[in-house]
């Protein structure tokens, strides 16, 4: 029997972060919710479990060997105010960003609300990693600005979109030869 994975919702997400203080302190946190609260991977905190890893975040297993993992809302609330603060929103953006060194680790393992470079194509509003792609393009053709994964990924399916339609457009101004002759079946 194979586990579901669980894919909390953005709007969960933001409702946790926003009553996380109101609570109660035993309130289990899923580590697919603590993983977007922390704006980790779930692999990253998986890698925090592990004995002597060095990182404070207490957990709960309910069950035996494979049970269910939990973690309360006050191991959360704690370790968010252990953290150092930053005085700006670039300072924190400059952090968030040195959690991935590629663009495909951004991928597999940044959270929602992580941020990357990217280079927007103006014509289809497609972005790309920037960084894989400086020098590629006019000025003109492109916008470059940091995006949140989940600003990527809603511009991504929307370019996709936008990109299909154009294609089934121009499919539809070929000119197709017809009606043909018919076919002599006398002489054959």
């Amino acid at each position: 029997m194979s586990k579901v994975k669980y894919v909390p919702t953005v709007e969960h997400i933001r409702w946790l972060i926003l009553n996380l203080e109101r609570l109660p302190a035993d309130y289990p946190l899923a580590p697919e919710e603590v993983a977007q609260i922390l704006r980790v991977s779930v692999r990253e905190l998986e890698e925090w479990r592990r004995p002597h890893s060095g990182q404070p975040l207490e957990h709960k297993r309910e069950g035996l060997k494979d049970g269910i993992i939990l973690y309360g809302v006050e191991e959360v609330r704690n370790y968010l105010k252990s953290q150092p603060t930053f005085k700006d929103n670039k300072e924190t953006r400059l952090q968030a960003r040195k959690r991935h060194e590629s663009f495909s680790q951004f991928m597999t393992n940044g959270a929602l609300g992580d941020e990357w470079d990217f280079t927007i194509i103006r014509k289809h509003e497609k972005p790309i990693d920037m960084w894989e792609n400086l020098g590629k393009f006019n000025n003109n053709e492109i916008e470059c600005r940091s995006l949140t994964l989940e600003e990527y990924l809603n511009m991504r399916l929307k370019a996709a979109i936008r990109e299909k339609v154009e294609f089934e457009d121009q499919a539809m101004d070929i000119e197709i030869p017809g009606p043909y002759p018919p076919l002599d079946t006398k002489n054959l």
